[in-house]
């Protein structure tokens, strides 16, 4: 009986294990390119061009590029805790099984499927602000960073 509970709970470890990896690749993917196609890009462009842009422009183009990286930031962070205190319930709930309070795999499972649905409803419900935000404050340091590189040409 022992063997099979722990068999059980090898098995759903597996699975979790398997969604929160494949989670985070494509966390990582997305980070990758919103970092290199927008962030990095627009540091080069600045880096190349900081000296022609007016300076009141620039102030403003800094403040907005670093109002969307900092919520970024804290977004990410958040969605850090968020895998944590996930995989803590869970956790949790595989020692609850193990000591024989939750008797049934499948009441296991549901246990880990409310503590994933609990943790992310916040979550989700959240994250599009933060989204928005950051999105709204780099595509305007872009806007402003393009119009003085458009006015430099024409000048």
């Amino acid at each position: 009986m022992e063997d099979i509970k722990i068999e059980k709970i090898n098995e759903c470890n597996l699975k979790t294990i398997e969604l929160q990896r494949r989670l985070l690749q494509e966390n990582e993917r997305y980070n990758s390119t919103v970092c290199s196609l927008g962030y990095i890009s627009m540091l080069a462009i600045l880096c190349y061009t900081h000296n022609d842009i007016d300076e009141k422009a620039l102030i403003w183009i800094l403040i907005f590029f670093g109002l969307s990286v900092f919520i970024f930031v804290i977004f990410e962070i958040i969605k850090t805790f968020r895998y944590n205190k996930i995989a803590e319930k869970q956790f949790a709930n595989y020692d609850e099984y193990k000591k024989g309070n939750i008797k049934k795999h499948s009441e296991l499972i549901e246990k880990n499927n409310e503590s994933v649905y609990n943790t992310w409803t916040w979550f989700i419900e959240k994250s599009k602000y933060f989204f928005i935000a950051s999105a709204i404050f780099g595509v305007t340091a872009g806007i402003i960073t393009f119009v003085q590189l458009f006015l430099l040409l024409n000048y």
